[in-house]
């Protein structure tokens, strides 16, 4: 067991055959026999293996051998001491062709196909199963280097294994059973399998038990790559169970995952040319105040920290003068100096904005670090929400934003019908519903006719669409249906990044991940069951029962029997698990020049 890489049975001539006769005397413990092992061909004893072909009847000599009264409960010590002998040599065996090169060896050895099925009939004791899992693990690597037909013992003796109740027994034969002829060039068709048998393999897929369930899907994948066993299937057993199985455990074991797909990378937002009015009622709060509080907050409102971006001084200097020059006069609050405001520049955007001169044919006076916001903000940083109404320029035939701002829908939705529908209020401050001709012009809306009369309700109905929208944007980030018969409550959210920086654009995609192997490729038992239903997708068509399915009147081919069921959870699958997409999997392909199930 420890140096399994190093003992090779060609190394040593004669050990196989000698562990061989030594496992045969298991025989003599529990029947009137004494195997031996002839080379010279069948002299027709009973008590004489074929060690060159084979024993071709070894299962009907084993039933008529006399049987010994053995007492399970009670054993002799020498009868444990023999036994323990035989255990310990099959043991060796079986640590033996656990190395490649042992089993191709002893792959041509006749008595241990003999010594195989005999152990395997061996009569039902509890002394003996030890024994019997040793013989399964050496069949299971011995099968794949053999070639069994549907009458050959060992063969029959596996399958007799499917009816006991000893998992460990079932697991192995059916892992045993499933790598017959793989490493031979020679189709294993899995021919005398029973309708009952094959029941219970389907049972077990039910089961809670990872390791029986992928032996069962390995048997099926097999069996169901014959034409002639899946009409079998179809014929004597109730398959619609077992495709809803497959399909369920084509989730086995799933992560859940998300990713981001980018639509739209992230972009930057061209700097404004002209500095935005000022809300009435911020301005209002700034005149309040003394300098330099005065003009910090008004370079805090129209202005944000941008390394790459500047603006002159004398441009700043004469916006700031011409918001507040008339308000003074009548405050008596004096203005801060042109020199003391362009220091305090630097002092409010706590060094990040300070004065350069920009050189040229032209030398610029320039603030560096800042530019002008594309709209305002108030003390705390809330973001005022512009008038999007389009006005036509005097003069001329062009449109321009009314450019007025409002910190709230409601504020929004009175400039509208004040400024821009002529709408008034009565005494108990509510608008006057009266009828006449309105016309939406909200960001190129024509919802509304101006030929056409129309009660003022109903028009302010529509603009709190347009209002409560804008709000639901600076809230969320992205535009969203409004109620229309109210407005949204609450203040836009904070938002993590400049105003200047037009965030990246992205859809979240859910999906699942089954098990994939080193290569990243689909493995384990999600694989299988696709396997196995590409198998039955694919051979179902092909069926005798099939054929005559399609020939009677009104009949139902069994391929949309079974899948239709099921097509919706395929395609789910097919959408979530990445695992699986690949097209050599793929379960919903109809296009035959992909290896994909048809479905």
């Amino acid at each position: 067991m420890e140096r399994g890489d190093k003992y090779r049975f060609e190394s040593f001539p004669g050990l196989a055959e000698a562990l061989i006769e030594k496992m045969l005397e298991v025989s003599s413990l529990f029947y009137d026999v004494e195997w031996e092992v002839s080379y010279l061909g069948n002299n027709g004893m009973p008590h004489i293996l074929n060690g060159l072909e084979g024993t071709a009847d070894i299962l009907q000599r084993i039933a008529h051998l006399s049987k010994k009264d053995v007492d399970d409960n009670i054993l002799t010590a020498e009868f444990s001491d023999r036994l323990l002998q035989i255990n310990e040599a099959a043991l060796t065996f079986r640590n033996m062709v656990m190395l490649e090169e042992n089993v191709h060896y002893v792959s041509e050895l006749y008595p241990l196909r003999d010594f195989l099925s005999i152990a395997l009939n061996l009569p039902q004791l509890e002394c003996v199963v030890e024994l019997k899992h040793y013989v399964l693990d050496i069949a299971e690597q011995l099968t794949k280097y053999l070639r069994l037909d549907a009458d050959d013992p060992l063969y029959l003796s596996l399958l007799a294994q499917l009816q006991t109740r000893d998992r460990g027994a079932i697991l192995t034969s059916l892992r045993a059973i499933s790598r017959i002829s793989m490493n031979l060039d020679y189709a294993n068709r899995l021919d005398g399998f029973s309708p009952a048998t094959l029941q219970s393999i389907m049972d077990w897929t039910l089961l809670d038990d990872e390791d029986l369930v992928h032996a069962c899907l390995d048997f099926l994948y097999q069996y169901t790559a014959v034409v002639d066993n899946v009409n079998l299937m179809v014929t004597e057993l109730n398959l619609d169970g077992l495709v809803n199985q497959l399909t369920r455990l084509l989730l086995h074991s799933a992560k859940s995952l998300e990713r981001d797909i980018i639509l739209k990378r992230e972009t930057r937002i061209p700097a404004p040319t002209e500095i935005p009015s000022l809300p009435q009622e911020l301005l209002h709060l700034l005149l309040k105040l003394d300098e330099p509080e005065r003009s910090s907050q008004w370079l805090r409102c129209l202005f944000e920290e941008d390394k790459d971006e500047s603006i002159t001084q004398i441009s700043l200097w004469q916006g700031y003068q011409s918001r507040f020059a008339a308000a003074v006069q009548e405050s008596g609050r004096p203005l801060l100096p042109a020199a003391d405001f362009i220091k305090n520049v630097s002092t409010t955007f706590a060094d990040k904005a300070a004065a350069q001169v920009q050189p040229g044919p032209v030398q610029k006076f320039i603030i560096k670090g800042i530019r002008i916001r594309d709209a305002p903000v108030d003390f705390r940083g809330r973001e005022y929400s512009k008038c999007q109404w389009k006005i036509t320029e005097p003069f001329s035939s062009e449109l321009r934003d009314c450019g007025e701002f409002f910190m709230g829908p409601e504020q929004m939705y009175e400039h509208v019908l004040i400024a821009h529908a002529s709408a008034r209020k009565n005494e108990e401050g509510k608008f006057v519903n009266v009828e006449g001709t309105f016309s939406c012009h909200w960001n190129g809306c024509h919802k509304f006719d101006s030929t056409s009369s129309t009660k003022l309700l109903q028009f302010g109905n529509h603009i709190k669409i347009h209002v409560t929208a804008q709000a639901a944007a600076h809230a969320n980030g992205l535009a969203k249906e409004p109620h229309v018969n109210g407005f949204l409550d609450g203040l836009p959210a904070k938002k993590s990044k400049p105003s200047w920086i037009e965030p990246a654009v992205k859809r979240t995609w859910h999906f699942v991940e089954t098990p994939v192997d080193e290569r990243g490729d689909a493995a384990g038992i999600p694989l299988t069951a696709v396997l196995v239903l590409r198998n039955l997708a694919r051979n179902l068509p092909k069926t005798e029962a099939e054929e005559i399915a399609i020939k009677e009147e009104g009949a139902v081919s069994y391929v949309d029997k079974l899948f239709k069921p099921v097509e919706g959870r395929l395609w789910e699958v097919f959408a979530s698990n990445r695992s699986l997409v690949s097209r050599r999997f793929c379960p919903l392909s109809s296009k035959r020049n992909t290896d994909s199930i048809l479905i």
